[in-house]
């Protein structure tokens, strides 16, 4: 018996035994769901009962019911409750009066008890079949219907005992209540509306102090507004003003900086401050930082009291420090200026509740001119310092266009020169006057102008720019490449004024590129002609030695046959080689058909042709549950997963237990990855594996090319992306391509 047939009879054995395992697995699956079907009835049942109670209870909670529309309730929600609700009808009579379903019927297959109140029958509650059903437990119902029932009278009896007891003691309640009321209330209004006019003359002395306080503070810090020359000398002025003429404990500037911090800076005081702002450390973010008065007026553009400062939630991380210095109440006013918020101007008072309604509106009239002011100065200085700006700007222009090499004009719309620099006159041999006022296309081929003219033509301000490569005439009359960058010229106010152009001569480069060319389609020629010239020597071999080893391999020794086993090997290893050389060239330069590709169908096109290995090596394989499309080549993304895919099984080793494909959706790229479990890639190798026959170290001992991964990062940056392999999470190595969705 040779080995061939041993593992032959090892499988066939195998494949009895899993027969039989299979059947005591589908015989124990079998009366597995005779039980849970079982449990899955009792737990039905169990179901509606306590769907029946829990209503129940809901009727009860629900207080403003009448008794009708809550024994009319308790009748609806029986039926459900029994086994065949469609053939239930169920009845309540209670005091004389009567509630049943709109299908009750007398039937003779019922159940009747009675509802029994503090000892006393009432009346009864009934449940009834319309039709003969078959013999149960209790008649036709089952034994649970018969204790629910039970459940249903005993409880309807204690909630009517419990809801006769609450009504008698409201009505007491009630009685009482309007007794007290009746003698206490005109002692109450007398006594009210004393307090009432002693408050209310209390408060308008006190509002007219703070308006006419809040009035001065205003004036004042108007007459500053119109006298400021300075931006830092006016934020102190309005603060010293603000605390002096209003009585305030403290005023302070603070302006809002951007970045991630969002911090709020303080730039001017007055008043008691004795080092509070160095510790305050606010932001203008949403966090405890920034949800005080200053920081929470500043990010919503509104004014922000704290009319209590020792109970302010708000204000907890500064309140220790503001009560040593004896403030109790302060007001944040947002400097608003454009619909911006520049800042806030913060004041801080002696007394709680120091900020009515009143003097909080002419405080942030105070802020809205402060704000203004603000940007009033900060508009003139930057005038005055763009005007000197301009000016050192023009004058270092032109000094630096004249210094260029690169060929620089300026032209109008409809293409007439108006500016030429010195490398452009000496380029072409004629001066600045033999050009302004000529077209700028009298310097293009005349095979060029109209595309050039059309490009200029079709800039706009959402795309101003455009770069163009042309040939012009050379000052000694040959033909010369050159590439020109034209730019739009706007002004202030977005119209379009002119164009500004830079070139540069490219001839050498274009000539450059085309040797190139030339050069690469004779390289893959050679390519060509060097696989299809050695394939079909080396499939010869192949064959002659097959047949060798087929009708001689008994009469050679065994060192004749390794030899022959070896040339084997090698000739199908060269013919693989020379299938993936072809195969790179055509990943490389053979056109893309872009269409929408499945994956899901990608993946198990690719799992089929792997299934032998995958099902005797007993590997797991893992893929996207959801359908995911993206826009690509069919044939390179097959070429994908087919050398991810072999590049696991032939390197993840005897560790190799699951395959993983993943789908990652991007902002701008579609993510493709295939993840294993085997003997994993080494930290310096992960970049190097992707190029031309390069290999890990540890698989020396595997027939392989090196050109898997060569073709897949070929495959990615044809499509706009790229590939790359990492650890994974436990062991093993993850493979991912980024497909560009802009394709």
């Amino acid at each position: 018996m040779n080995e061939q047939e041993k593992r032959s009879r090892g499988a066939v054995a195998d494949g009895r035994r899993l027969r039989e395992e299979v059947a005591a697995l589908r015989t124990l699956a079998a009366q597995r769901d005779r039980a849970l079907q079982e449990l899955q009835v009792q737990l039905e049942r169990r179901a509606k009962e306590l769907d029946c109670l829990l209503g129940i209870s809901r009727l009860v909670e629900r207080e403003e019911r009448s008794w009708e529309e809550f024994l009319v309730g308790i009748v609806d929600l029986l039926p459900p409750a029994w086994q065949y609700p469609e053939l239930t009808c169920a009845r309540v009579i209670f005091e004389e009066k009567e509630f049943r379903t709109a299908n009750f019927q007398e039937t003779p297959w019922r159940q009747i008890r009675d509802i029994t109140v503090g000892g006393t029958r009432r009346g009864s509650l009934e449940v009834a079949y319309l039709r003969e059903r078959p013999e149960r437990d209790e008649g036709p119902f089952l034994k649970e219907e018969a204790g629910l029932v039970d459940a249903v009278a005993e409880r309807l009896g204690r909630i009517i005992e419990r809801r006769w007891a609450e009504e008698a003691l409201r009505r007491a309640h009630q009685e009482l209540e309007i007794k007290v009321r009746f003698r206490t209330g005109e002692l109450e209004r007398a006594n009210e509306q004393l307090r009432i006019e002693i408050a209310e003359h209390k408060r308008t002395e006190e509002a007219v102090r703070k308006s006419h306080r809040a009035l001065k503070v205003l004036s004042q810090c108007n007459q500053a507004l119109v006298r400021a020359g300075e931006e830092s000398v006016l934020l102190h002025e309005i603060c010293r003003i603000t605390v002096e003429a209003g009585e305030y404990r403290l005023a302070w500037v603070g302006f809002a900086e951007e970045g991630e911090e969002k911090a709020v800076r303080p730039v001017a005081q007055a008043g008691y401050e004795h080092g509070y702002l160095e510790g305050l450390n606010i932001t203008w973010a949403d966090r405890e930082r920034g949800r005080g008065p200053t920081g929470t007026a500043i990010r919503t553009g509104t004014l922000c009291i704290a009319k209590d400062i020792v109970n302010d939630p708000g204000f907890s991380p500064w309140r220790k420090e503001a009560l040593k210095r004896g403030y109790a109440s302060s007001i944040a006013l947002p400097l608003v200026a454009d619909e911006r918020v520049l800042g806030a101007l913060n004041i801080y008072a002696a007394e709680p509740d120091a900020f009515d309604q009143e003097e909080s509106r002419l405080l942030m009239e105070l802020a809205k001119n402060l704000a203004f002011g603000i940007v009033a100065l900060r508009t003139r200085v930057a005038r005055e310092k763009t005007e000197e700006e301009l000016r050192r700007s023009e004058a270092r222009y032109r000094a630096i266009v004249e210094d260029q090499t690169e060929l620089i004009c300026r032209h109008v719309p409809d293409t007439m020169l108006t500016f030429v620099n010195d490398a452009f006159c000496r380029y072409f041999g004629k001066g600045r006057e033999q050009w302004v006022g000529r077209s700028f296309l009298s310097s293009v081929a005349a095979a060029d102008r109209i595309r050039v003219h059309d490009e200029i033509r079709n800039l706009s301000r959402e795309s101003p720019v455009a770069t163009v490569e042309h040939r012009v005439e050379g000052p000694g009359g040959g033909i010369r490449w050159q590439l020109w960058t034209h730019r739009m010229i706007l002004d202030p106010q977005g119209r379009h004024i002119e164009f500004q152009s830079v070139g540069r001569d490219i001839t050498e480069r274009r000539t450059m590129e085309e040797a190139l060319a030339r050069s690469a389609e004779k390289i893959k020629f050679f390519a060509y002609s060097i696989t299809h010239d050695l394939k079909s020597p080396a499939v010869g071999i192949y064959g002659m030695t097959k047949l060798l080893s087929k009708h001689c391999r008994d009469s050679l020794d065994e060192r004749g046959k390794e030899y022959c086993d070896k040339i084997l090997r090698a000739s199908e290893h060269v013919a693989s080689l020379i299938d993936k050389i072809n195969t790179y060239i055509v990943a490389k330069e053979a056109p893309l058909n872009f269409e929408r590709v499945n994956i899901c169908e990608i993946v198990k096109l690719v799992k089929d042709e792997f299934s032998p290995q995958l099902v005797v090596r007993q590997i797991v394989w893992l893929q996207p549950t959801v359908p995911v499309e993206i826009v690509a080549d069919r044939l390179s993304m097959v070429r994908v997963f087919r050398n991810f895919i072999d590049n696991a099984l032939k390197y993840g080793g005897d560790e190799l237990s699951e395959i993983r494909i993943d789908y990652d959706d991007r902002e701008d790229c579609h993510v493709l990855s295939v993840s294993d479990d085997g003997a994993g890639v080494r930290a310096g190798d992960y970049e190097a594996i992707f190029g031309l026959f390069q290999r890990d170290e540890s698989a020396r001992a595997v027939e392989g090319a090196g050109l898997g991964l060569a073709i897949v990062k070929e495959i990615a940056e044809r499509h706009n992306g790229r590939v790359w392999a990492e650890p994974g999470k436990c062991r093993g190595t993850t493979f991912r391509i980024a497909i560009a969705k802009n394709l």
